[in-house]
């Protein structure tokens, strides 16, 4: 069974917040990491050794990340110890570095919030056929919301953000307290910025659904999460996103 992951709340502006990496070069895998690396990527081809950001511990004083240089490898097949849960130094393991995106629509004439939800497809590593906020992605650089408009290109299917004039068509740019708070998976392990990201009217239109990353995605009021986490059953919501709503105050 899934244990509970746990959300500090931050509302601060991205600019607010700094992660600051040590560039030294990861430990190299075990024998045994290789081993397990070797038998998992027979089973599920699109498994990918690329370079990730390792979270080692939260400064809320000067609102800093500190992170480290690592390797997917390393992550996905370490043994799992007991992973720390909160903003505490995570040395027993690696805890990857991610963003999530709160996807806010909002509707024009009543001004009610809905959220974009993604349930995970059937060939994800971890947490497959639940439902989560999307898009979401591990961090391989400092810049957030670089790597969250990437995600959702490539998960969302709303493409073309890296061209201003469309990210402005598209998008409310970030606000003084977008990034909602930190997301702590003792599951993953992972550590995840939490940021919300405001469609603008009609910009919801360009949802895809379905990809290799989401089965389904379905836009949500907020209103209404704590009736769908009762329908869907908690357990089949990826523990931060329940972590989320609850900090929130939205279930």
């Amino acid at each position: 069974m899934n244990r509970p992951a746990s959300f500090l709340p931050l509302r601060c502006a991205l600019d607010d917040l700094t992660i600051a990496v040590d560039r030294a070069d990861p430990p190299a895998p075990t024998p045994a990491m290789v081993e397990r690396w070797d038998a998992a990527a027979a089973a599920n081809p699109r498994l990918f050794n690329g370079t990730l950001l390792r979270f080692h511990r939260f400064d809320a004083a000067t609102r800093t990340i500190h992170a480290s240089q690592d390797t997917y490898q390393r992550y996905a097949m370490q043994d799992r110890p007991p992973a720390v849960t909160g903003e505490h130094d995570h040395a027993n393991g690696v805890s990857h570095l991610a963003v999530t995106g709160v996807v806010i629509v909002t509707e024009p004439d009543t001004g009610h919030e809905s959220v974009v939800l993604g349930n995970r497809g059937a060939q994800t590593f971890v947490y497959p056929g639940l439902w989560e906020h999307a898009p979401g992605g591990g961090l391989e650089t400092t810049e957030i919301y670089e790597q969250l408009l990437r995600e959702m290109g490539e998960e969302l299917g709303i493409k073309g953000l890296d061209d201003a004039a469309r990210r402005e068509a598209l998008l409310v740019p970030p606000g003084p307290d977008d990034v909602l708070g930190l997301a702590f998976d003792p599951n993953m392990p992972s550590v995840d910025v939490v940021v919300r990201v405001r469609l603008r009217d009609g910009a919801e239109r360009s949802l895809r659904d379905g990809s290799w990353e989401y089965g389904d995605t379905r836009v949500v009021p907020v209103d209404s999460l704590p009736g769908f986490l009762t329908e869907q059953g908690e357990q089949a919501i990826i523990p931060p996103a329940v972590a989320i709503w609850r900090g929130l105050g939205w279930a």
